[in-house]
């Protein structure tokens, strides 16, 4: 063969290859469209019991004016695919001037999905405040290791950043208000999750 029989054989395999034939365009298209169909059947089903750890930080940016952070530990029920409840149980470490501050946070919450991936939470309850070596700090006890009660609520917006089969990787800003005695502390955080669904 030639040359130029080469280079026409060439060019009309790409011409095949870039536009195919009507029936395979079709058989192209229904393909597709089934792959969609099963992608679309396949949302995160969000319902039944979970828990879930988590790592935050942020700052107290009242009172104490200080870098905050900590861990938690959270476990609840998904009623429906975009609602679910959970108890947050969270520690956080902050400290001012050589004195340790520890805050406890026991607070019902309730999520609710706006998209397959983005939600709201919020929810409030019990807080407990503790002092290394006593502070002047309002709510704090002057006293060393001794918790006092208060009250706490929060709320922010989350997203699912990964998802298989049971585990989720999850991020979350949220707002936390404490209030302990007369002391108000507000400490917006952000909050990584890993998340194993029963």
């Amino acid at each position: 063969m030639t040359r130029s029989g080469w280079i026409l054989l060439f060019l009309t395999s790409c011409a095949i290859s870039l536009f195919p034939s009507p029936a395979l365009a079709g058989q192209e298209k229904k393909n597709w469209s089934e792959a969609g169909t099963r992608f679309q059947n396949e949302t995160s089903d969000r319902t039944g019991f979970f828990i879930a750890g988590d790592l935050h930080g942020g700052a107290v940016v009242t009172e104490v004016r200080r870098a905050a952070g900590g861990a938690g530990l959270r476990a609840g029920y998904g009623l429906l695919d975009s609602l679910s409840v959970y108890l947050q149980n969270e520690w956080t470490l902050t400290g001012q001037f050589q004195v340790w501050l520890q805050l406890l946070d026991f607070h019902p919450h309730v999520a609710w999905f706006l998209t397959d991936t983005l939600y709201l939470m919020g929810g409030g309850g019990l807080t407990l405040g503790n002092s290394s070596s006593g502070t002047t700090l309002e709510g704090f006890s002057r006293q060393k290791g001794v918790w006092r009660k208060g009250f706490g609520a929060g709320g922010g917006i989350g997203a699912i950043a990964l998802e298989g089969s049971g585990l989720s990787l999850a991020f979350e800003l949220e707002t936390v208000y404490r209030r302990i005695g007369s002391g108000n502390y507000l400490q917006p955080e952000i909050r990584g999750l890993l998340f194993y669904r029963f």
